[in-house]
C-alpha cells in the first residue's frame, strides 16, 4: 500500500481588502457551508463600495465571539443561503452577537435561509421578548419564494417609498426569480425597506429587506441572496447605500497599529517532511483597535500554506525546500506588516506514480471528499490542493511535482478555475495546467457545468424552435487538448419537450473504451440533471455514451480521451460523486489511474502516438491476442506488457517492419489473469492499449 499524503490548504480568517477613505469599521462574518464563494459578492460590493473590511471565516473558526465583535462598528453577517447558520444557538442568537448588539453594535444579516434555519417552514408569528420580534423587527415569518407561491419564486423587490436607507426603485435579478427568499411582515416599529413584487405577486405585501432599532443597535435584515442582483452595478448601488446609512454613525475613534513583529518559539525554520512552524505576532500598541494580521506568503517563495493562525506548514512535495517568505499585515488599514524568513528542508512526495487531487468547486465545496475516499481506497500516493479554501491556483512549479493532476469542478458553473478567459477568442485552461500539460503531464477535467460555465450564451434556441450549439474546430484549445468538437447542451435543460426523459439515465461504455470496464455508469438518482453533452474529434476516444440506447442525446457522449503532442486529457462531463455506490466510484477512479500509472511515462517522458492504427483481437483472452497495426512508414518494432503494478512481464524486438498492415500473435498462456498494457513503439511513436487475460 502506498502513502497518502492530503495537502489541504486554508482559508485566511483575517482578510483585509482594498483600503479606502470612509472610516467606518467593518467586520464582513462569513457564514455559508453551502455556497462559500457567494460571499465574495458582498465582499466585492464593500470594496467597491469605497469602505475596508475585515474578513472572519465562521465556517472554519465558529461564531465569532462578543470579543472578536466588538472593535467594529458594523457586523456584516453573510449566511448566502446555507440552512445552518451560525447566526443562532438552538432557539437563541449566539452569545456573541446579541451581547455585541446589547452594547450598541450594528448589525446587517443576510441570506436566504437564516429565519428557515431558526423555525423551520413559514409560516411562523413572533411576540414581545423574542429575539426576532425584538431585535429584527419581524413579527410574522409569512413564507418562501418558490416553495410557497406555487414553485414561482420572487420576480423582484421593490422600494419602500421614503425608507430613509435605500432608493433604488425596482431590483430584478439575473435569474428570473429568486427562489426561497423569505417573506416578512414588520413589526410596528420596524421599517419595511424592500417589499416583494410585482403587485400581482403572491406575497406582495410582504417585505424582504427590514430595518429595525433596539435601544442603541440598528439591525437591517436582507431576507435575500447577495449575489442574485441582476448586474454588478446593481449590487455596488445597494451596498453603497446601506452602508452610507451606517456610515452617519461612526465615530472613527480608531487608534492604528504603529508596529507588528513575527516571532517563533523556536528558529525559523522546518526539516520534517510535511512539518509545521506555529508563527505568532507582537503587534503595537497593545490598545490598537483592531489587532489582528493577516497571514500571507510572498511571491516566489517555495511551495507552502499558511493558516489564519499562523500555522505554516511544509508543502511535502520536491520542490517545497527553500527559503519561504512569511508576511504578517495590521487588518486595521493601517498597512504596517513585517516579514521573516523559513528555511524548509527534507521535503518529498516519494518515488512513485503521484497524483494531485484539485477542487475547483466553488459551490459545494466537499464533493471532492468523494474522490479522495477513491484515492486512499485504491493505495495512491496523492495530495489536495483546495481552490476553494486557498483562493490561489496550483501554479506550474507546483503542478510539476505529479504525475497526473484530476482537476475536480464537480457541480459548479460559474468562474471555474480551469479556464483562462483573458482572450475572449482563444479560450483554454490556465496558463499554468496547460504548461504542465504541454510538458508531458496527464490531466483528468472533470465535473458538470464546466462547459456551460464559458458557452451557455451559445447553448440557446434561434427564431425556429432550434437549439444552437457551440461547434469548435482545429486550434481551439477545446478542439485540439480535450478533444470535444461540439458541445451540445446539457442533460435535463436541452431536452426537448416531447422526451420521455428527465436527465441522462446512465452512461453506455464505447467499443473503443481500453480505460475502465463499468457498464453502464449508473446514478445514486435515478437520473443526472446538466451533465454536459458533447461530440469528439476523430483523433480523440470516446468513453461513455449518453444512456440508455433510447435516451435523446444517446449518440452523444459524457467521457473522452485526447493526446495532442505531449498532453494528455481525460474529460468527464459529469460529477463523479453521483456514480450511485463508493464502491463503483473508488473502482472507476482507481481503473483510470491504473491505466495511466501502467504506462512506462511520466511527466517528463510522454510517448508520441496516434502516428499509427493499433488494435487487439481477441480481448478478453485466454489463450492468445492478435496484435494488427498500420505502420506509415518502414520502422523498427518493439513490444512491451506491462502489469498492472507497472512491471514489465514482456519484451520483445519485432525487427524492421516495411510500411503497411502488420500483426502479430501474443501468447498470454503463461500470463497470470488480470489486466495488463502494452506499448507498441514503432520509430518514435508509441501507443498503448489495455489487454484483459481471463483464465
Amino acid at each position: 500500500m502506498r502513502l497518502t499524503f492530503t495537502f489541504l490548504f486554508s482559508i485566511i480568517v483575517f482578510v483585509n481588502s482594498t483600503f479606502a477613505e470612509n472610516d467606518l469599521t467593518i467586520l464582513i462574518v462569513h457564514d455559508n457551508d453551502n455556497t462559500p464563494v457567494m460571499t465574495d459578492s458582498m465582499r466585492n460590493a464593500v470594496t467597491a463600495a469605497g469602505y475596508n473590511y475585515v474578513d472572519y471565516d465562521a465556517v472554519a473558526n465558529g461564531a465569532p465571539t462578543v470579543d472578536d465583535l466588538t472593535p467594529y462598528e458594523l457586523v456584516i453577517w453573510a449566511t448566502g443561503k446555507d440552512g445552518s447558520s451560525r447566526f443562532w444557538n438552538g432557539d437563541l442568537p449566539n452569545d456573541g452577537i446579541k451581547s455585541y448588539l446589547d452594547n450598541g453594535g450594528m448589525l446587517w444579516l443576510e441570506g436566504l435561509d437564516f429565519m428557515y434555519d431558526l423555525v423551520g417552514s413559514a409560516p411562523d408569528t413572533f411576540r414581545t421578548g423574542d429575539f426576532v420580534y425584538d431585535y429584527l423587527g419581524v413579527e410574522i415569518y409569512a413564507a418562501q419564494s418558490y416553495a410557497n407561491d406555487g414553485s414561482q419564486g420572487l420576480p423582484m423587490m421593490v422600494v419602500e417609498d421614503g425608507n430613509g436607507i435605500c432608493t433604488t426603485d425596482t431590483v430584478r435579478w439575473r435569474w428570473s426569480t429568486m427562489w426561497y427568499a423569505d417573506a416578512v411582515v414588520p413589526t410596528s416599529n420596524a421599517q419595511s425597506i424592500y417589499k416583494m413584487g410585482p403587485s400581482d405577486y403572491a406575497f406582495a405585501d410582504t417585505s424582504c429587506m427590514v430595518y429595525n432599532e433596539k435601544g442603541d443597535a440598528k439591525i437591517l435584515s436582507a431576507f435575500i441572496r447577495w449575489d442574485g442582483f441582476a448586474t454588478y452595478n446593481l449590487g455596488v448601488e445597494l451596498t453603497t447605500q446601506i452602508l452610507d446609512y451606517f456610515n452617519q454613525y461612526s465615530t472613527a475613534t480608531t487608534i492604528d497599529v504603529s508596529s507588528i513583529e513575527i516571532t517563533s518559539s523556536t528558529d525559523f525554520t522546518i526539516s520534517e517532511n510535511n512539518g509545521t512552524l506555529q508563527l505568532g505576532v507582537t503587534v503595537l500598541p497593545a490598545d490598537a483597535t483592531i489587532s489582528t494580521v493577516s497571514w500571507s506568503i510572498k511571491d516566489g517563495s517555495v511551495p507552502a500554506t499558511i493558516s489564519e493562525s499562523g500555522l505554516l506548514t511544509a508543502s511535502g512535495v520536491d520542490n517545497g525546500n527553500g527559503v519561504v517568505t512569511v508576511i504578517a499585515l495590521a487588518d486595521d488599514g493601517s498597512g504596517i506588516k513585517d516579514s521573516v524568513d523559513v528555511t524548509i528542508s527534507n521535503q518529498t512526495l516519494g518515488g512513485g506514480f503521484s497524483v494531485l487531487l484539485v477542487n475547483d468547486d466553488l459551490r459545494d465545496y466537499t464533493k471532492h471528499l468523494d474522490i479522495d475516499t477513491a484515492l486512499n481506497e485504491g493505495g495512491f500516493t496523492y495530495k489536495i490542493y483546495d481552490i476553494a479554501d486557498s483562493k490561489e491556483v496550483p501554479d506550474y512549479e507546483y503542478l510539476s511535482n505529479f504525475d497526473f493532476v484530476i482537476w475536480d469542478m464537480a457541480r459548479d458553473g460559474v468562474n471555474v478555475n480551469f479556464w483562462d478567459v483573458s482572450d475572449s477568442s482563444a479560450i483554454q485552461c490556465n496558463s499554468d495546467l496547460k504548461e504542465y500539460a504541454d510538458n508531458g503531464g496527464t490531466v483528468w477535467a472533470l465535473g458538470r457545468d464546466f462547459m456551460y460555465d464559458i458557452w451557455k450564451g451559445l447553448n440557446t434556441v434561434n427564431a425556429d424552435g432550434d437549439s444552437v450549439i457551440a461547434a469548435f474546430d482545429a486550434g481551439d484549445f477545446v478542439y485540439d487538448y480535450l478533444g470535444i468538437s461540439y458541445y451540445v447542451g446539457q442533460t435535463h435543460l436541452n431536452e426537448p419537450a416531447s422526451s420521455a426523459f428527465d436527465g441522462v439515465e446512465q452512461l453506455d461504455i464505447t467499443e473503443e473504451n481500453d480505460i475502465t470496464t463499468i457498464d453502464p455508469i449508473e446514478w445514486t438518482y435515478s437520473s443526472v440533471y446538466y451533465a454536459e453533452i458533447i461530440d469528439v474529434t476523430e483523433n480523440a476516444v470516446p468513453l461513455y455514451y449518453m444512456g440508455p440506447a433510447t435516451y435523446d442525446f444517446s449518440l452523444f457522449y459524457a467521457m473522452v480521451y485526447n493526446q495532442k503532442d505531449d498532453a494528455k486529457f481525460i474529460t468527464s462531463t459529469f460529477n463523479p460523486s453521483d456514480i450511485d455506490t463508493q464502491d463503483n466510484l473508488n473502482l472507476y477512479v482507481k481503473e483510470v489511474l491504473d491505466y495511466f500509472e501502467a504506462l512506462p511515462t511520466s511527466t517528463n517522458q510522454i510517448a508520441k502516438s496516434e502516428d499509427f492504427e493499433l488494435s487487439t483481437y481477441p480481448n478478453p483472452t485466454a489463450n492468445k491476442t492478435y496484435i494488427n497495426y498500420t505502420l506509415p512508414s518502414n520502422a523498427d518494432v518493439k513490444l512491451a506488457v506491462y502489469d498492472v503494478t507497472g512491471k514489465l512481464v514482456f519484451n520483445e524486438d519485432l525487427g524492421f517492419k516495411l510500411a503497411g498492415k502488420q500483426n502479430y500473435e501474443l501468447s498470454v498462456t503463461n500470463f497470470e489473469e488480470g489486466i495488463y498494457f502494452y506499448q507498441l513503439t514503432a520509430g518514435n511513436s508509441t501507443k498503448a492499449q489495455r489487454l484483459i487475460v481471463v483464465k
